[in-house]
């Protein structure tokens, strides 16, 4: 196990997740798109009115993720928003 392994099942649960809500179609309207994976952190883009909502699904989604992997402590996902990224 690996910190990958949680980054790469997050996704998975996020992409699960906005497609079963019906928030990330497959067109370019989307009111929400997984942009960018860096090491531990996974960026989504997304309208306004719907910030929060994605915040918090992104960070269950990790949380999740992290509990999978590691039985012995909580693994925190903070969610950060913002209008541009930055690092």
């Amino acid at each position: 196990m690996t910190a990958s392994d949680i980054t790469k099942t997050a996704i998975v649960l996020i992409r699960e997740k906005l497609l079963l809500l019906g928030i990330m179609p497959y067109d370019n309207e989307a009111d929400a798109k997984l942009v960018s994976v860096v090491h531990d952190e996974t960026s989504i883009e997304c309208v306004d009115n719907r910030t929060e909502e994605i915040a918090k699904l992104q960070q269950e989604c990790m949380e999740y993720a992290g509990s999978i992997f590691v039985k012995s402590m909580p693994m925190p996902a903070n969610p950060v928003v913002k209008k541009h990224w930055d690092h």
